[in-house]
């Protein structure tokens, strides 16, 4: 199984790194083939709306990074995001991503995305891990919309520092079992 992770935190080696490197060391144990892309070292520009995507059958006219990442999502069986929750809101960077991901859509026929399972992670800084669930519920069915098949939301809480994942052993138990409900 092909298993591509996207790490949209502004930190390429903090909490959401670190959750995605366990998640896919769980998975590795399968021997699935895995990767992770850092959205904060590459160049993705927003959707201009122009809907050349839609109109005449072409894939997106700008030309960046979310190419290639657009591809490696089609070949993978399972994408991971994760992505930190600032200013109650995902980061800039997965949001970017993700709006990038509509030519995969269409109206005429079905999405590329159909049926792709899809897991979120989420880390926040406040301990309640309930306070941003309806933020949360909308982000994961605008992933419905363009097809993909949910299989896990994972919220993380009270994790503020790079580092603050460590604090937090029982998460490796958490990311095993569902990796193994997976599939």
């Amino acid at each position: 199984m092909n298993i591509l992770a996207i790490n949209g935190s502004g930190r390429p080696f903090g909490n959401n790194y670190n959750l995605l490197n366990t998640c896919l060391e769980s998975f590795n144990k399968n021997n699935n083939t895995t990767e992770i892309i850092q959205l904060s070292n590459l160049s993705i520009e927003g959707c201009k709306s122009c809907y050349s995507c839609k109109s005449n059958g072409t894939p997106c006219i700008i030309a960046d990074d979310m190419t290639l990442i657009s591809k490696k999502v089609l070949e993978s069986d399972l994408l991971i995001i994760s992505s930190p929750i600032y200013m109650w809101q995902i980061s800039a960077q997965t949001k970017l991503f993700m709006e990038r991901l509509y030519p995969l859509y269409h109206f005429d026929r079905p999405s590329e995305l159909m049926g792709k399972k899809l897991i979120l992670f989420f880390t926040q800084a406040t301990p309640d891990k309930r306070m941003f669930e309806s933020y949360l519920e909308h982000v994961k069915g605008s992933m419905i919309f363009l097809g993909f098949d949910v299989i896990e939301v994972v919220v993380i809480p009270g994790v503020r520092n790079p580092n603050d994942y460590a604090n937090y052993p029982n998460i490796l138990n958490e990311i095993t079992d569902f990796s193994n409900r997976a599939w």
